[in-house]
């Protein structure tokens, strides 16, 4: 008889250290259950990482035109600014030019990525500038690659949302360069919507 109570007792006593057991794990899967959550939460996707660069990103006008008497950024200025900002979102920017010819003129067409190393996903932003047909002092090459940096600031201006110089046909501009004269057209301002993995948007072309 004292044999069976003692299995008996031993019984209980495996029980309650099993229930304690499953009591003592429940917490610590509770807690898995709720890091993986907040992982979860705190993932990004292309367009809210791009709003975060948008949203903070400063790329000041270090450069000055003398002749308008206004600030201005180029390209180079901008990337500069953004890469901290790409190291901390794990995302990169790529830079596309193409010639295209619209009626009797080259265009170059830059396109400004943005790709989510992540993801892989990505969103596009272009913009035209047309070649000059005399720029004194430059060469053929010469002018094709300033209207590329001309093309790609504007293309980076739309994708992160940054203003530019003063517009040759604004009052504002007026007054702050003195010049009456407008001597800059929009040729183009279109966007364009794409479902899937790419966002395509086309900034306003100018000429050049």
């Amino acid at each position: 008889m004292s044999e069976k109570v003692n299995e008996t007792v031993e019984t209980k006593e495996e029980v309650k250290a099993e229930v304690k057991e499953e009591v003592k794990a429940e917490p610590k899967a509770e807690k898995a259950k709720k890091a993986t959550t907040t992982s979860v939460k705190k993932a990004k996707n292309v367009l809210q990482k791009l709003r975060s660069i948008q949203t903070t990103i400063k790329a000041p006008k270090n450069l000055r035109n003398t002749f308008g008497g206004y600030n201005y950024r180029n390209a180079e200025g901008i990337l500069e600014s953004v890469k901290p900002y790409l190291e901390k979102e794990d995302c990169v920017v790529l830079l596309e030019d193409e010639i295209t010819l619209i009626g009797d003129r080259f265009y170059v067409k830059a396109i400004a990525k943005f790709i989510d190393c992540e993801s892989g996903d990505q969103i596009e932003v272009s913009a035209l500038a047309r070649e000059s047909l005399d720029k004194k002092g430059m060469d053929s090459s010469q002018v094709t690659g300033a209207t590329s940096s001309y093309a790609r600031k504007y293309a980076l201006n739309g994708l992160f949302l940054l203003d530019d110089t003063k517009d040759a046909d604004k009052d504002e501009y007026q007054k702050t360069t003195g010049n009456t004269n407008s001597n800059t057209n929009n040729n183009y301002g279109k966007s364009n919507f794409q479902s899937g993995n790419k966002e395509n948007h086309t900034a306003g072309g100018e000429k050049w």
